[in-house]
C-alpha cells in the first residue's frame, strides 16, 4: 500500500480530530523506519523512547490553531 497516500490521510485526520478537541500539539510515536514519512508530515524529531518492539522516535506537531494571535 506505500505510496497510495493511506498514511498521509490518516496523519490528516488525527490533525483535524485533534485541534477540533482544542489540542496544540500532536505527538507520535514513531518506528526509525518511518522518521522520513513524518517530517514530510509536519512533524519534528524530539526524542526517542523504549516500546515493546524496540526503539522509537517521539515526533512532535504544533497545531495550526494553536498560533498565538
Amino acid at each position: 500500500m506505500a505510496g497510495q497516500g493511506v498514511g498521509r490521510a490518516l496523519v490528516e485526520e488525527a490533525k483535524r480530530r485533534a485541534e477540533r478537541s482544542g489540542d496544540v500539539l500532536l505527538k507520535v510515536v514513531a518506528a526509525l523506519e518511518a522518521e522520513g514519512f513524518y517530517r514530510r508530515c509536519g512533524f519534528e524529531l524530539v526524542g526517542e523512547t523504549e516500546t515493546l518492539l524496540g526503539r522509537a522516535l517521539i515526533m512532535l506537531q504544533r497545531l495550526e490553531h494553536s498560533v498565538a494571535k
